[in-house]
């Protein structure tokens, strides 16, 4: 999709937009610009990292707005991305895959894959901003500027979700036996609720904050020596700041998902420290060694 991104450029409510892509799921149309705009209307949005989701709720005005942008698209000799590779945000720049996961590129279910993309509005020092969830109920983004005396408050306990404050793709769950990329085997639950902002960074136990996630995905290995999973860029990030204690570090998490799919395939995190020492990218892959898993509902089986 980062090929296709600049293959639009038109004024449309007074801002540049540059893809759309449109997606009908049955009740209205989905509309996806890349960058933020506002309009007024039948409509509700959410911010997504740099990118907004629109939906549109069935009627003329929706016909007409299909109709609209498909003959501007096709004036200006692009095309509309098919729905299968529609995401909650943008691809990553280098050439990993992730909506599958490989063993031998991610061994410890994450890749870097370059340096940063942080949000433009991306909260202050001490401030944990969640996007709201989407038409099918599946978390956005999450974003924070990690500092300090935010792992301090969160040192030594752990908030508890609500019952029933679950992701969406929740419910399969069952202890299972996964070969560890250190020859151990994890004995354990399949499924986590997985934060998006660590708790240890000072995120929140809440659904928008959490998505259905394989321990894998959460922890990897869960080697102290060498974290994998999300605790690669939780680990990072609390490190430093105890050796910075001054010092912040710009950390945001968004989930990424195909189609309609209630689980993502991945989670994209991307942190900056103050200085510009850590400056990251990373996909963190929502896959188990031996496991096939269906996406759109979290069944998994033995592959």
């Amino acid at each position: 999709m980062r090929g296709k991104e600049r293959c639009l450029q038109y004024r449309a409510f007074a801002h540049d937009i540059e893809w759309v892509i449109i997606h009908d799921n049955g009740e209205g149309l989905m509309v996806s610009f890349r960058r933020t705009i506002s309009v007024t209307g039948d409509t509700t949005a959410h911010k997504v990292d740099d990118y907004v989701q629109f939906s549109y709720r069935r009627g003329v005005f929706a016909v007409m707005l299909l109709l609209m942008l498909s003959l501007v698209l096709v004036a200006s000799g692009c095309s509309i991305p098919s729905f299968p590779n529609f995401m909650s945000a943008p691809t990553s720049d280098g050439p990993v895959d992730w909506t599958q996961w490989d063993e031998q590129t991610a061994p410890d279910y994450y890749t870097v894959e370059g340096p940063a993309q942080i949000p433009d509005d991306i909260p202050p020092a001490g401030q944990v901003d969640y996007s709201p969830l989407d038409a099918l109920g599946r978390t956005g983004s999450a974003a924070a500027t990690v500092d300090w005396d935010m792992i301090e408050e969160s040192a030594g306990w752990r908030q508890k979700f609500a019952a029933g404050d679950n992701p969406s793709g929740w419910g399969d769950n069952a202890e299972v036996g996964i070969d560890l990329p250190d020859g151990r085997v994890y004995h354990g639950w399949f499924w986590n609720r997985s934060h998006l902002i660590a708790d240890s960074l000072g995120g929140d136990a809440v659904r928008k904050n959490a998505v259905t996630g394989t321990r894998m995905q959460n922890v990897g290995a869960n080697s102290s020596t060498r974290p994998g999973g999300m605790a690669y860029p939780e680990t990072k990030v609390r490190d430093w700041l105890k050796d910075h204690q001054s010092e912040t570090v710009e950390y945001a998490a968004t989930p990424l998902y195909v189609g309609d799919e209630l689980v993502p395939r991945a989670v994209s995190v991307d942190m900056r420290s103050s200085d510009g020492s850590i400056d990251e990218h990373v996909i963190v892959f929502n896959a188990a060694k031996g496991y096939s898993i269906d996406y759109h509902d979290g069944t998994f089986s033995p592959s």
